[in-house]
C-alpha cells in the first residue's frame, strides 16, 4: 500500500528540510510517495491566488500535508492553509535531544498549543491619517474551544497539567474569552490540573522552573513568539516540528 502526501515546497531551508525528509522516507519500510506543490514565494508571484485552491484540493485528496518553510511577505502561505482547511490548532512539542548543543542547561519537554487562527494576524490594519496605523484582534470562541480540547486530551494522556497563558488582566475582552473559554473546557477534565498564568510572567518561569510546565496552551500571537523561543532554548528553530489540525 502507498501512502501519498501533499508536499509544499518552500524557501530558505526549505530545500535543505526537503531533502532530509526523503533521505529519511527512503529508510523506512513503507511505500509513500509525494505529490508537490510548489509554494515559494517565485511561485506564488507567478500563480496567484489559484495555487492555494490547487494545494486545498490536494490537501482534500491526500488527507495529509507536509509542509516547509516559505516566505512571508504580501501574504502567509500559512495563514492562508489554516483558513482554507478550517484548522483550529497548531501543537508544537519542544524538547531537548541529547547531543544537540543549547546554552540551556536544563531539559525541557513540553507541548504548547497554539489556537491557529484569530489575533491581530487576521488583520494587516490600516492608517489613521499618517501619524497612526490601528488593527482589529479577534479571539472566537470555536476554535479556541477546539483548541482546549485538544490540550486536555493531551494533557490526560501525558499525565500533565495545563497552563493556558494570556494577558487576560490587560486585554479583558479577547483575552478574558479565552480565559473563560478554558475554564469550560477544563471542567470537562477534573483529573487534569489547570493553571492560569499571565503570559509575560509565563515566558519567565519557563526559564526559572521548566519542570514545572508540561502543556500550555494560548492564542495565535502568544504562540508564535512561546514556540520559537522554546526552539530557540533546546538549540534550533529547524528542530522544532509542529502540526496543524
Amino acid at each position: 500500500m502507498a501512502y501519498v502526501i501533499t508536499e509544499f515546497l518552500g524557501d530558505g531551508i526549505g530545500p535543505e528540510l526537503n531533502r532530509a525528509v526523503h533521505t529519511l522516507m527512503e529508510k523506512l519500510p513503507i511505500d509513500v510517495q509525494f505529490k508537490p506543490i510548489d509554494l515559494s514565494l517565485k511561485n506564488r508571484g507567478i500563480s496567484g491566488r489559484d495555487l492555494y485552491d490547487d494545494a486545498f484540493r490536494s490537501i482534500n485528496e491526500t488527507q495529509f500535508a507536509i509542509k516547509y518553510p516559505t516566505v512571508t511577505e504580501i501574504e502567509s502561505p500559512n495563514a492562508i492553509l489554516r483558513r482554507l482547511c478550517n484548522f483550529s490548532v497548531i501543537h508544537r512539542p519542544v524538547v531537548s535531544i541529547p547531543g544537540v548543543k543549547t546554552n540551556f542547561k536544563e531539559t525541557i519537554d513540553w507541548d504548547i498549543v497554539r489556537v491557529a487562527t484569530g489575533g491581530t494576524y487576521e488583520d494587516p490594519g490600516r492608517m489613521i491619517g499618517h501619524d497612526a496605523a490601528v488593527s482589529i484582534r479577534m479571539v472566537e470562541r470555536k476554535p479556541c474551544m477546539q483548541a482546549a480540547r485538544f490540550a486536555f486530551q493531551l494533557a490526560s494522556q501525558r499525565g500533565s497539567s495545563v497552563t493556558s497563558a494570556s494577558k487576560y488582566t490587560i486585554q479583558s475582552v479577547t483575552d478574558g474569552l479565552f480565559q473563560v473559554v478554558m475554564d469550560e473546557i477544563a471542567y470537562e477534565y477534573p483529573e487534569v490540573e489547570h493553571r492560569k498564568e499571565l503570559f509575560d510572567a509565563l515566558l519567565a518561569k519557563l526559564i526559572l522552573k521548566p519542570k514545572d510546565y508540561g502543556v500550555m496552551i494560548v492564542l495565535n500571537e502568544y504562540g508564535d513568539f512561546l514556540s520559537d523561543m522554546a526552539c530557540g532554548l533546546v538549540g534550533s528553530m529547524g528542530i522544532g516540528g509542529s502540526g496543524n489540525y
